[in-house]
This record gives C-alpha cells, sequence and structure tokens, in this order.
C-alpha cells in the first residue's frame, strides 16, 4: 500500500503553529527529537503504532509545551520515561504502552501533572515499586500498569481522597505483599483487575465487592484465602474472576443479576451448589466451579427454562473421588 515510511522530517518541528500531529499506523522510523517539545501550540501528539525507536524525549527546561494528549504506544521506543512528562499540568492523556521502556515510574510531583486522566504504560519491561503520589492524581480515571515487572505493595497513602478512578489494570506483574482492605475511596471503580501477581495469603478485601459500580472484577491466580466475599452488593457486576487462589468455605446463595461470568475453579470451595444459585442472574453463561471440593448435584433449574450455558464446568462422578458434582453431559458443557 501507500504507508507512509521513512523519518519524522525536521521541517515538521519548526511549524510553529501546529495544534494537532497525527501520524499513525504507518512505517514512519527513527527517533522523535526534543524539537517536538519546543512546538509551543501542539495540543495532539499522536505518534501510536509507527516504528519509532530510540528514547522518549526529555522536555528542555525552557520550553512550554501546551499538550493535552500524548500517544506513542505501539512504537519501539526503549530508555526510561523522563521525569519531566509528570510536570505537564496540562496533560490529560499519557499513552506509553506497547513499547519496550525500562526503569520506574518517575514520582510524580504535586502540583504536577494534576489533569492526568488516562495513564497507560501495559506491556513495557518497567519495574520498581509503584509512587505513592499515583493514588493522589486528583483527576485520574485510568490506570493501566499491566504486563510490567512491577513490585512491591500496592498501598494507599493516608489521608487519600475520594478518587475518580474507574479503571484499575495491573495483571500480570510482580507485585506482592497484601492490597489494602479498605476501597471505599474509589467509589466510582468498576474495572479492577489483579490478576497473575504474587499477593500474600489475605480474605478478599469485602469493600471491594461493596463498590457498587464494578462490573469486571478479575482477581486470579493470587494467593488469596478465606471464604467468598459477600456479592450482596453487587448490581452492576458482570464478569468475576476468582479463579486459581486458596478460597475455601460454600458458594452464596444467589448471585448478582446482570453476571455474565463467574470463574471460582482452583480453589478448596466446599459445599454443594445452592437451589438458587442461579435463578436472579437470568445473562449468567460461564460458570466454572472444577478443582474444588463441592459435592451433590446440579440445581434443576440450572438446565431448563431456555438457559444455554456457553462453559458449564464441574467436577466428573469418578469412581475413588469423593468430591464431585452429578451433573448430566447434555446440561453441563465440561467435567474434570
Amino acid at each position: 500500500g501507500n504507508r507512509l515510511n521513512g523519518t519524522i522530517p525536521d521541517w515538521l518541528y519548526d511549524t510553529s503553529s501546529l495544534v494537532a500531529l497525527y501520524i499513525y499506523n504507518t512505517e514512519i522510523s527513527g527517533t522523535i527529537s526534543d524539537r517536538l517539545w519546543r512546538m509551543s501550540e501542539l495540543v495532539q501528539i499522536n505518534l501510536h503504532h509507527n516504528k519509532l525507536t530510540g528514547t522518549i524525549p526529555s522536555i528542555p527546561a525552557n520550553a512550554s509545551p501546551k499538550t493535552l494528549g500524548c500517544d506513542l504506544s505501539g512504537n519501539q521506543l526503549r530508555g526510561t520515561i523522563p521525569d519531566s512528562l509528570f510536570r505537564l499540568s496540562s496533560m490529560r492523556g499519557l499513552l506509553l504502552n506497547n513499547n519496550t521502556l525500562t526503569g520506574t515510574l518517575p514520582e510524580i510531583p504535586i502540583p504536577g501533572i494534576v489533569q492526568l486522566v488516562h495513564l497507560d504504560v501495559g506491556r513495557n519491561n518497567l519495574v520498581g515499586t509503584l509512587p505513592s503520589s499515583l493514588w493522589e492524581l486528583p483527576s485520574l480515571q485510568s490506570l493501566d500498569l499491566y504486563w510490567n515487572n512491577f513490585n512491591g505493595t500496592i498501598n494507599f497513602p493516608q489521608g487519600t481522597g475520594i478518587m475518580p478512578l474507574k479503571n484499575l489494570w495491573a495483571q500480570r506483574n510482580s507485585f506482592d505483599g497484601t492490597i489494602p482492605t479498605d476501597w471505599s475511596n474509589f467509589p466510582s471503580l468498576e474495572e479492577l483487575l489483579l490478576y497473575g501477581n504474587n499477593f500474600a495469603s489475605q480474605p478478599i478485601p469485602q469493600s471491594i465487592l461493596d463498590l457498587s459500580n464494578l462490573t469486571y472484577v478479575d482477581l486470579s491466580e493470587n494467593k488469596f484465602n478465606g471464604s467468598l466475599p459477600s456479592l450482596v452488593n453487587t448490581a452492576s457486576l458482570k464478569y468475576l474472576y476468582l479463579n486459581d487462589n486458596n478460597l475455601e468455605g460454600s458458594l452464596p446463595s444467589s448471585l448478582p443479576p446482570l453476571i455474565t461470568n463467574l470463574w471460582l475453579s482452583n480453589n478448596s470451595l466446599s459445599g454443594t451448589i445452592p437451589d438458587g444459585f442461579y435463578a436472579n442472574s437470568p445473562n449468567l453463561t460461564q460458570v466454572l466451579l472444577q478443582n474444588n471440593l463441592l459435592n451433590g448435584s446440579m440445581p434443576a433449574g440450572a438446565c431448563s427454562g431456555g438457559r444455554t450455558w456457553n462453559r458449564l464446568e464441574v467436577d466428573c462422578q469418578f469412581p475413588d473421588r469423593q468430591n464431585y458434582v452429578a451433573c448430566s453431559s447434555d446440561c453441563c458443557t465440561a467435567c474434570f
């Protein structure tokens, strides 16, 4: 095709009146000059999904860019994230995901990037602990840290006020220790993805499942223990993944009204499946219960009334197996 290639031309950096720079999904390669930050009227920088290499240039001390949005995702940028990016008080969106950036996430000066709404540094090679100032950004709605090598604990500083955070994606890192027990400062939280970390043994904080706007929770592949949290306040919840932990105790008597996917496999849950388990959840299409210690049989209503399952999985009946769920093959989609 006619995909743009070559490097960013020098003359472009001299276009002083340019307000928006959109060069994306091209074969453009080479490095980004720090002259980018001297383009004093430039508000939007969109250079995502090109073949840009080198490092992200620091903002020169005597430059005062007005940048609102900067998307450098999907390139081959390396090196560390310049501290100076977090001093841009105008910046609302900073997307650096899908590169090969290294080092730590810089400490965020206050007041600094106070208008930041969306920060995405996912799929890089970032390490170290998170700066505590991250949890004090007053406008932050979406924080994407997924698929890096961050470690240490997730800690909210004392006295953090109500935060507008809607999405926290921190899956596939090396976080450890315990997660905070009080999440009440995040009443707008809709998506919480913490799967595939090394969080220490602790019960799942009830305050997470008491957040009324939650739609998507994935805490799988950790070491959470104790019993399942109450789901009484989860009216918006659609996806709940708690598989591959060390959870015990019984299943809840009923499920949230909007839930579609419930994965509880590979835990130590016991008892029977309650009669009304599915009754109030007409959208439910995936329930994974295998590799637990459940007994009894699948409730009668599970496969009647026109309900169709995408996945309904339990432990099968085998000779010498004590814990299994009796479920006919025209009802359960798989047994293990």
